[in-house]
C-alpha cells in the first residue's frame, strides 16, 4: 500500500523458516493479495472466482459450493477446524443423555464442565475386532483423550467396552437420537470439550481413510468463520494467539478483549479442501485504539509473528500444467 497500490497480488517464492511435516516442503510458491477498503465479503468473493478458474482451467472441473460454517460449529461437528468435507460421520454432543448418568467416568466429566461426545460409524460393528480396537483406543490417547468407550448394536442388543454401565434408557435414547440400526459401531469420548472433539476428530479422519469413505475424485471447500482470537494454555495458565496479533477482532468483540478474551472472535477464515488449509485470508486492524490495546495478559514473548496483515495465502491449490497439487502457503 505504500507504494499508492490499494489492491494488488504477487506470486513469491518462499522458504519455510519452522519446523516440517509430512504435508509441508521448504520451499515453495504462494499468492499474496493485499487489499485496501474492503469487507471480509469481498475477499471471499474474489477468491471463489480465483479459484473456480484455476480449477476449471487446469483440472477441468466446476466447483460446488463454497460452504461457510462458524469455527465453533466446525469443532462440534468434525472436531477440527480442516475437517475432511467428501465424507460424513459427523460428531454429536451427547451430554443430554448422559446428564444423570449412574456411570462414574461420565458423571465426573460433565460435573467438571467436560463434554461427552459421540460418533456413529454406520455398518461398522463387524468391521472392527477386539486387536482392531485396541489399537484406536491408543490412537486416541495421543490427542489427550483417556479412553475411547464404544457399543456396538447387533441383533437388537448392545455390546462393547460400556455396555454394562449405560443404562438401558440411556441406550434407547442413544438408539433413537443418533439413529443407530443394526451393525453399527458408536464410539464416545468423554473429557475436557478440546481433547473429546480433537481426539475424535482425528479418529473420523482416520477410518474415512481406513474404510475408504472418501471420493478422492471430489473437491469440497469449507471456510471457516469466527476463528477464535486467542486460546487458552494450560501448561502456562494464560491466553495466546490462536493465530497472530495483527488479525483484527470482530467489531462486537473488541469490549471483551480484556475482561474476558475466550469468547473473542477474529476477522480471519481459513478455505480448507480434503482436510488441509488451501488458503486464508485476515483482515488488519484499522483502528489504532484497537491495535494500540494494552495486551498485558498476552506477553509479546508467546506470540509469533506468521505472515503480513491483509494477506491471502495459497495451499495445495497451485496447479501445474500436468495437473499436480503442490503444497504451497504460509504457516500458522
Amino acid at each position: 500500500m505504500v507504494g499508492g497500490l490499494e489492491k494488488y497480488f504477487q506470486i513469491a517464492r518462499c522458504f519455510r523458516d519452522e519446523d516440517l511435516r509430512a504435508d509441508r516442503q521448504p520451499e515453495f510458491t504462494q499468492i499474496d493479495i493485499e487489499m485496501s477498503f474492503i469487507e471480509e465479503e469481498d475477499i471471499w468473493n474474489i477468491t471463489e472466482e480465483l479459484m473456480r478458474k484455476i480449477f476449471k482451467e487446469i483440472k477441468h472441473v466446476d466447483l460446488p459450493e463454497f460452504v461457510r460454517i462458524p469455527y465453533d460449529e466446525c469443532m462440534e461437528r468434525f472436531g477440527s477446524d480442516k475437517p475432511d468435507m467428501r465424507f460424513g460421520m459427523e460428531l454429536c454432543n451427547v451430554n443430554d443423555i448422559f446428564a444423570n448418568t449412574t456411570f462414574k467416568i461420565f458423571a465426573d466429566v460433565l460435573e467438571n464442565k467436560g463434554v461427552i461426545q459421540a460418533m456413529v460409524v454406520k455398518g461398522g460393528a463387524d468391521k472392527f475386532s477386539r486387536k482392531d480396537l485396541d489399537k484406536l483406543q491408543e490412537f486416541v490417547k495421543v490427542y489427550g483423550a483417556k479412553a475411547l468407550a464404544y457399543l456396538k448394536l447387533a441383533n437388537g442388543e448392545f455390546s462393547g467396552s460400556v455396555a454394562k454401565v449405560v443404562s438401558d434408557e440411556e441406550k434407547a435414547v442413544l438408539k433413537a437420537q443418533l439413529g443407530l440400526e443394526d451393525n453399527d459401531l458408536l464410539f464416545m469420548v468423554a473429557a475436557k470439550k478440546k481433547v473429546a472433539q480433537t481426539s475424535l476428530g482425528a479418529l473420523r479422519n482416520k477410518l474415512g481413510h481406513d474404510l475408504n469413505l472418501i471420493d478422492e475424485s471430489k473437491f469440497a471447500f469449507l471456510w471457516v468463520t469466527n476463528f477464535p482470537m486467542f486460546e487458552y494454555v494450560e501448561e502456562e495458565d494464560r491466553y495466546v494467539a490462536a493465530h497472530h496479533p495483527f488479525t483484527c477482532p470482530n467489531l462486537e468483540d473488541v469490549d471483551k478483549l480484556m475482561s474476558d478474551p475466550a469468547p473473542a472472535a477474529q476477522e480471519r477464515a481459513p478455505l480448507r479442501a480434503e482436510s488441509r488449509r488451501s488458503l486464508a485470508l485476515s483482515m488488519s486492524i484499522p483502528a489504532r485504539s484497537t491495535a494500540r490495546w494494552p495486551a498485558r495478559p498476552f506477553p509479546a514473548a508467546s506470540i509469533r509473528r506468521t505472515r503480513l496483515p491483509f494477506r491471502l495465502c495459497s495451499r495445495r491449490c497451485s496447479l501445474s500444467s500436468a495437473g499436480r497439487r503442490t503444497a504451497c502457503s504460509t504457516s500458522g
